[in-house]
């Protein structure tokens, strides 16, 4: 990240940024001090778990995307 984009992002972003990082790289990294690090916020379970579920969704997708590779289009879609 460019070091001067950090003075937009307000700092409690980084809690929920480190969480889904960690579930992203190695979801065995992900751990207590995350789920304290989000309680810190305010958050509540319901929160929690959506920011959980969201990381693991698109975890998920991006790595099913990457192994399919790009899609083919049939040819009467195409631009003649």
């Amino acid at each position: 990240m460019h070091p001067s984009i950090n003075q937009y992002i307000p700092t409690d972003w980084n809690a929920i940024r480190d969480t889904t990082v960690a579930l992203t790289r190695t979801p065995i990294e992900f751990g207590q001090r995350h789920v304290h690090q989000l309680k810190a916020l305010g958050l509540e379970t319901g929160d929690m778990i959506d920011i959980i579920n969201a990381a693991a969704f698109f975890n998920w997708a991006n790595r099913l995307m990457l192994s399919l590779g790009a899609p083919e289009v049939p040819r009467r879609f195409r631009n003649h």
